[in-house]
């Protein structure tokens, strides 16, 4: 849901939850043709996520996930609202828990997926290049780290391109981007069945085409 369209109208600034509870309905309706959660988008400046508690605890109790952008154009802060407000199971984005460190030993703790976006990080100026980047920070620190594209038609890019980006900016190996690639699916709402046919399917690529020494290989020393 859409977070600024809540807080203009008649009385800027102020909350107004019916937008939020028209799109629980829809989402609720949804269900059966394979919706999953609540998602909460847009600019984090000025809409906090604490106000929409209340339609995410409905949606939690109607079995739905919770899934908001957080801390991506806003810090920590906004981190911590969608986990103890709206109940997080996942966080988009939530490249900026790297401000605050209780916020990253409560997530790597948790095991809260992080779906970080380097490549989107960049262009929003959310960092002025990528080495300085907080990825390989937040992954070190145990941090459950998925990778993804963000806005490919916007952006220009693929997720194809965000695997060879950290490999090449932040040293990593294959045996690391398999291990993203898992966390990826593990961290999904897909069956357990599904998940168990991409897992095996990840180790039997690994095991036919790849050598030890190949898994370990720093791929940014291999250009």
């Amino acid at each position: 849901m859409p977070r600024h369209r809540h807080f203009s109208g008649h009385n800027p600034g102020k909350f107004d939850p019916t937008i939020a509870n028209t799109v629980l309905e829809y989402a609720l309706q949804g269900r059966e043709y394979g919706g999953i959660g609540l998602g909460l988008g847009g600019n984090e400046v000025g809409a906090p996520p604490e106000p929409f508690k209340d339609v995410f605890q409905k949606g939690k109790q109607m079995g739905l996930r919770s899934i908001p952008h957080a801390g991506e154009t806003e810090g920590a802060k906004s981190v911590w609202g969608a986990l103890r407000e709206l109940q997080a199971d996942r966080i988009c984005h939530g490249v900026r828990s790297v401000e605050d460190m209780d916020l990253v030993k409560e997530l790597a703790a948790r095991q809260i997926p992080l779906d970080i976006c380097p490549t989107s990080n960049i262009r929003l100026n959310l960092y002025p290049t990528m080495c300085q980047h907080p990825f390989r920070e937040l992954d070190e620190s145990g941090v459950n780290i998925t990778l993804n594209s963000d806005d490919p038609s916007i952006l220009g890019n693929s997720l194809c391109d965000e695997y060879i980006t950290v490999a090449r900016e932040f040293g990593y190996t294959l045996n690391d981007l398999l291990r993203f690639a898992r966390n990826s699916i593990e961290a999904s709402y897909a069956t357990a069945e599904s998940k168990a046919k991409y897992l095996c399917e990840i180790s039997e690529w690994q095991k036919n085409n790849l050598t030890d020494m190949q898994q370990n290989v720093c791929l940014s020393e291999s250009h």
